[in-house]
């Protein structure tokens, strides 16, 4: 799992490899010591790392002190310190542990019953923080859990298991990664299996855009297909589909006791490949036991080859790790690597790399980074973050340091270097230099070539301390010449065009055992160059094109000679070749020069079929000898540089850094910013706002993939600009006397306000707060302006007063009736008067068409699915006391109806209405707000839910005044309440509160404001 870095997009396989950072041989000090068991998964949320496995007991770094810790336990990232906080018991292993993308919890996989006392079978969801299992249930997995997936919403689930909640469903399922239920996206069949036991998933890996997930495991078929033990699928349609890929590299038979011999995978963090690592024995040199395996993600070819192979020659590797820079980590009880031919022993080629070691992601060959552990079982689990590799393991020492099962090896460490295919116009050299008979000359000359047509003649070059009768080929990779000699001998030194370095023997591949094939084919070179981490030549009696994977940061080649495709070139005489940019150029015998096309292909590059022309003649232009190559100069190492540019809008300053570099090595993972106001940022392009106007120093640190750092300071200058102030009014009459506050003014800036008041009756006055008592009762427009001193704002109130003493407000009497129908009434209170205002409520459990009452006002409206809500007003005439009055709707509906009356001492009147409605779970009901505007007006709310709950237990806020109530009965009934605020309620904006019931999903409400005359 690689956490935290930058990712480049999809691409082919390519002919330069970036330089990589690789991680420190030496474990850093800040981890704890797991002191049993092993850790089987790594998983990195926030600031802490969780891990899982099969431990009870784990210390602090330093510590001997154990902390219990069953299966599961969480630790700070960077003091390895032990979370107490964070210690679900679990009954059984934990096979693998992933962030849920909450940045607050994890899912957790394996064979368990129980997990922090909750059932729980085999999948959970649980807090880092707290440990609180999640209410996250996938229901009965029937059997285990090996590994898991987020993807496309949905949480992949991988093991060996035949039901997902009593689905039949084996080996691999998916489920809601929220609430556990299953999901049927993936409907695909795994079955059969590769020689014994149940189909199962035993890992699997889901590329970074989402598209494709390959899994591997116990299994033959998908659907039906051969897909023996591994198998890609398509994520990009409304259900998993298989991919037409397909290898058949992986159907072969190891040792009989392992039911699958497949390990682990990992897709690369930019999705062009993935890699395999196996058990098995040793099965030969060209099977798939205990090796690591290459596949490029794109492929959709039938009985795919690996792109690469390496050996163990007969110990497993479990874990595997793909870097952004294309470093494979691979850990298990391996000793060697390069180890095709020795079974359970070192041979010819093998290089020792005990239980831990970094490939070439380019063509499997392992790097010089050896910091050896003990091997016991092996690694497995790899983590890659910007701080290094976590290793998940079974044992306790590792780089010589004792660590507990969990270690890290931090960035930054060693740098591999960048390899790049030449290009021209270039200095293209001939050493040995063969004329037309054969005859070799002791000398080195060079010619300047574009690529295309005659070239220069030969100017002669120093030939250094090298015997070029006796060399069998060369190449150039960063300024180091590397030669082939007629003795078998491969040595490299450093050359520059003039002077040359010591020779360097490049036999790190015979140190244990020596690989003889590989000197023997080098004596009888006739040709060879490099490219994309592979060494190609010829040998005298062969029309073939040989390769060898050969890794140049370790002087490592390939113990395999392996051969690539010809398209038609003739290569059984040569005297030279290279590549350089997209073509190869090939001297034949009479020394003319030929160029065909350069194919890159995933397992081998090839000359292009039909694509050879001569450019040069022979003779005059002899370009034959013993070498020929094209010059490289060493590659000088950039360092990472900071770079940002800023906009400011007043105080608001949007910042980018995407014009930083990360250099030569790896890739940018993060973006640290200081402000200069003492707060901080992250990200290529954040945007910060500063409380105040000013010049501030901004300093932004970005960090690299390989650990190394830059910096960049500048200022930036926040300004200003003036914004209006909003002004606010509130007004409290008494009689003709008022008190108008403008106090909930404000100004964005805070900027001092003055404020000018102007009442409507020809008089003004200034002040935050004043009182003015009107001459005669009526409704005045008060106006209040506010001023920060460069913007205005007003707001205008209608201010109603009156003389003597204020109106009074009265309930008269609330009815309400319920019922299943098509007529819905209910009967006016028999002490209505004419003058009194009436309110009548409806709620329905249904969308039917509602006819309202004639001679009603309707004044609000509410409908939602399955839920719809009336409220209607009129004044009462005297003719209306004891009426019934009466709505219908198109079909039966389960309803309430009620009507409530008010009178005022000289009559009354509605003066605002609001109504809401609920469509989410919840046993609160909040009244919806309105406008108070005038002295002694009261507050009607009506409160309605739908629920099949027998009796709805209203519980109304304390100050509200209950009138009635009403039910309708029966499921799907509809229950509502009637109150009011018994008094005159605050001038202004002003709520009844909320209201409670069980929890329903479907609840209207409405409030009326009624002023007495």
């Amino acid at each position: 799992m690689v956490v935290g870095l930058f990712l480049s997009g999809l691409g082919s396989a390519a002919a330069d490899t970036p330089a990589a950072p690789v991680v420190s041989e030496v474990p850093a000090r800040s981890t704890p010591d797991v002191r049993d068991g092993a850790v089987n998964s790594i998983a990195k949320v926030g600031s802490l790392v969780v891990l899982g496995g099969t431990f009870t007991s784990a210390n602090d770094p330093g510590a001997t002190t154990g902390v219990p810790r069953s299966s599961l336990l969480a630790f700070d990232a960077s003091t390895g310190q032990i979370s107490r906080t964070f210690a679900p018991a679990v009954d059984g292993p934990v096979e693998v542990v992933i962030p849920a993308g909450d940045g607050v919890s994890v899912f957790v996989g394996g064979n368990f019953r129980t997990i922090g006392g909750v059932a729980r079978k085999n999948l959970a969801r649980v807090r880092v923080d707290t440990g609180q299992v999640m209410p996250f249930d996938a229901g009965n997995i029937a059997g285990k859990v090996n590994d898991l997936r987020l993807a496309g919403g949905r949480l992949w689930v991988g093991g060996a298991f035949t039901h997902v909640a009593g689905r039949a469903q084996a080996a691999l399922a998916t489920v809601n990664p929220s609430t556990g239920a299953f999901d049927p996206y993936m409907g695909l069949v795994v079955a059969g299996v590769h020689q014994a036991g149940y189909p199962t998933t035993m890992k699997m890996d889901v590329t970074p855009d989402g598209s494709a997930l390959v899994l591997i495991g116990n299994f033959d078929t998908v659907s039906g297909l051969k897909r023996h033990q591994i198998a890609k699928l398509d994520l990009t349609g409304a259900q998993a589909a298989l991919s037409n890929w397909q290898t058949g590299f992986y159907e072969a038979s190891c040792n009989p006791i392992f039911y699958s011999y497949m390990r682990d995978l990992d897709i690369s963090p930019d999705g062009r490949y993935f890699v395999v690592t196996t058990t098995g024995s040793y099965g030969g040199s060209t099977g798939p036991c205990d090796t690591a395996a290459r596949f490029e993600v794109g492929s959709t070819k039938q009985g795919d080859p690996p792109s690469w192979v390496d050996y163990t020659g007969g110990d497993t590797s479990f874990a595997v790790e793909v870097t952004p820079e294309d470093v494979v980590y691979v850990g298990g009880h391996q000793r060697w690597w390069n180890n095709p031919y020795g079974a359970d022993r070192a041979a010819a080629g093998a290089v020792s790399r005990a239980g831990i070691a970094a490939l070439d992601g380019t063509n499997g060959l392992p790097l010089s980074w050896n910091p050896t552990r003990d091997r016991g079982v092996g690694v497995f689990d790899f983590m890659y973050t910007p701080q290094g590799l976590w290793v998940g393991s079974d044992t306790t020492v590792i780089g010589g340091q004792p660590r507990g099962r969990i270690a890290l090896m931090p960035l930054p460490g060693s740098i591999k270097p960048a390899t790049t295919r030449p290009t021209l116009p270039n200095r293209v050299y001939t050493g040995g230099v063969l004329d037309s008979w054969g005859r070799v000359s002791d000398q080195l000359v060079q010619r300047q070539y574009g690529g295309t047509g005659a070239a220069p003649a030969p100017a002669s070059s120093p030939r250094g301390n090298v015997a070029w009768t006796g060399v069998r080929g060369g190449f150039m990779i960063n300024g180091q010449l590397y030669l082939g000699h007629s003795d078998g001998s491969f040595s490299r030194r450093s050359f520059d065009g003039t002077s040359y370095g010591t020779p360097v023997a490049v036999d790190t591949q015979d140190e244990l055992v020596s690989l003889s094939e590989w000197h023997n084919d080098v004596a009888r070179i006739t040709a060879m160059f490099f490219d994309n981490g592979r060494l190609y030549y010829t040998m005298s009696g062969s029309s073939a094109l040989y390769y060898r994977y050969f890794e140049p940061e370790s002087d490592v080649v390939g113990a395999k000679r392996l051969t690539a495709p010809t398209g038609g070139l003739s290569l059984s005489s040569i005297r030279g070749m290279f590549v350089a940019g997209t073509s190869i150029y090939v001297v034949q015998s009479n020394g003319s020069l030929q160029r065909a096309q350069w194919s890159d292909g995933a397992v081998s590059g090839s000359p292009a079929p039909g694509t050879t022309t001569t450019l040069t003649g022979g003779s005059g232009q002899s370009w034959g000898g013993r070498a020929v190559f094209v010059y490289q100069g060493a590659v000088a190492e950039t360092p990472p540089a900071a770079s940002f540019g800023s906009t400011c809008a007043g105080t608001t300053c949007q910042f980018d850094a995407s014009e930083s570099s990360a250099g030569s090595v790896g890739s940018i993972t993060s973006y640290a910013w200081t402000f200069g106001d003492g707060t901080t940022g992250s990200g290529v392009a954040p945007e910060h706002t500063y409380t105040a106007a000013g010049t501030y120093s901004v300093t932004l640190r970005v960090t690299t993939s390989s650990g190394r750092t830059a910096s960049m300071t500048r200022e930036v200058q926040a300004t200003r600009p003036n914004a209006a102030p909003t002004a606010a009014m509130s007004v409290s009459c008494d009689n003709l006397t008022c008190v108008l506050d403008g106090s909930g003014s404000s100004d964005p800036e805070g900027d001092p306000l003055t404020f000018g008041w102007d009442f409507g009756d020809g008089e003004s006055g200034s002040g935050v707060s004043v009182t003015h008592s009107f001459p005669t009762s009526g409704t005045y427009p008060v106006r209040l302006t506010v001023s920060d001193g460069g913007s205005l704002d007003t707001v205008t109130r209608e201010v109603t007063v009156r003389s003597g003493e204020q109106a009074a407000l009265t309930q008269v009497a609330s009815v309400g009736t319920g019922g299943n129908r098509l007529v819905h009434d209910v009967a006016i209170p028999a002490g209505v008067r004419a003058g009194d205002v009436l309110v009548l409520a409806m709620t329905s459990n249904t969308n039917a068409a509602i006819t309202p009452p004639p001679g009603w006002t309707l004044a609000e409206s509410v409908d939602g699915t399955g839920v719809s809500g009336r409220l209607w007003t009129r004044v009462a005439t005297s003719a209306d006391a004891g009426r019934t009055v009466s709505a219908t709707t198109d079909a039966y509906s389960k309803s309430t109806l009620t009507v409530s009356a008010y009178r005022g001492s000289a009559g009354a009147q509605v003066t605002d209405t609001a109504g809401s409605l609920q469509n989410t779970a919840s046993i609160e009901h909040p009244a919806p707000t309105v406008q108070v505007s005038s002295p002694g007006s009261w507050v009607v709310t009506v409160w309605s839910e739908k629920s099949s709950v027998a009796e709805p237990m209203w519980r109304l806020p304390s100050d509200a005044a209950e009138r009635t109530r009403a039910a309708s009965g029966g499921a799907g009934k509809v229950s509502t309440v009637v109150a009011d605020s018994g008094s005159p309620a605050p001038i202004g904006a002003w709520s009844a509160g909320t209201a409670s019931t069980v929890e329903v999903t479907k609840a209207t409400a409405f409030s009326v404001v009624i002023q007495a005359k």
